[in-house]
């Protein structure tokens, strides 16, 4: 049984629309409460470094970050911050996550960085043509960081439509770590771009041994992959070993004591 109703998805969806913090924090909760020092995870998307420096503390100074990031002023701006603030726990890594490697179009949208893609049809609302800035980018997969890493326990995906593409290409590192998993999923306006279908991504999932979850730990399902009202683009994967461990923390009071929440 969910912890919410659909009216009060529905007021926590449209207030995330407005503010663009709820989800943010509320995925922050849970990973603080998921990791604990020592840990290695991934930031993939790490855009101007918000997650990558809370999950530098959450890991501590034995633990590590893999901070992935395919804007290289953004890239400068994390490693200009880490060494001003000393710290020694986070990995950068310049690229894309695709399901291949290579080279890679990327098209940077200055006046919007977290709407900036490997696709020219990402559009955000109101942005201006001389916005936009292309140029080539290493398009690598996640299975590529097993070489070096041993371990992962977390990882959160923001990769502008194409989180699911990086997932294909990690088949080999989620199925030996088996990370809990946050990420965007637009589904619908996804699979379009990056060109999948919801079953090709339930078959994934299932294969691996996981299990899909909105941000309200409610199930995702081919049922409901269509619907925008009440499901949220905030997703969670969990390996089925590990499924009781979520589903018995807080959700609703990690709702209602949210910063995004309780300001309002």
């Amino acid at each position: 049984m969910s912890a919410f109703t659909d009216e009060e998805k529905r007021k926590f969806i449209a207030l995330h629309n407005t503010n663009g913090q709820l989800f943010e924090d509320v995925m922050t909760d849970i990973y603080k409460r998921w990791i604990a020092p020592g840990m290695t995870v991934i930031d993939a998307g790490a855009n101007h470094g918000h997650h990558t420096f809370q999950l530098s503390d959450a890991v501590g100074p034995d633990g590590l970050v893999v901070a992935i990031e395919a804007i290289p002023r953004l890239v400068a701006e994390i490693e200009y911050k880490l060494e001003a603030n000393n710290r020694r726990n986070v990995r950068m890594v310049c690229g894309a996550l695709s399901s291949t490697s290579g080279m890679a179009q990327f098209f940077h949208r200055s006046d919007m960085d977290g709407w900036s893609s490997l696709f020219s049809a990402h559009v955000p609302p109101e942005s201006e043509e001389q916005n936009l800035r292309r140029f080539l980018t290493p398009m690598f997969t996640l299975d590529l960081l097993t070489a070096h890493i041993d371990s992962c326990r977390f990882m959160k995906l923001d990769l502008e439509m194409n989180e699911f593409p990086a997932m294909q290409g990690g088949r080999k590192l989620i199925r030996g770590f088996r990370p809990l998993m946050v990420f965007e999923n637009s589904r619908q306006h996804a699979d379009d771009l990056a060109d999948f279908t919801a079953d090709e991504f339930f078959t994934f999932m299932s294969q691996l041994g996981y299990r899909v979850y909105d941000i309200f730990f409610d199930p995702l399902t081919r049922e409901n992959w269509h619907n925008e009202d009440t499901v949220p683009v905030y997703n969670i994967a969990v390996h089925q070993s590990q499924e009781d461990r979520l589903l018995q923390l807080p959700i609703r009071q990690i709702f209602e004591d949210s910063p995004a929440a309780v300001n309002t």
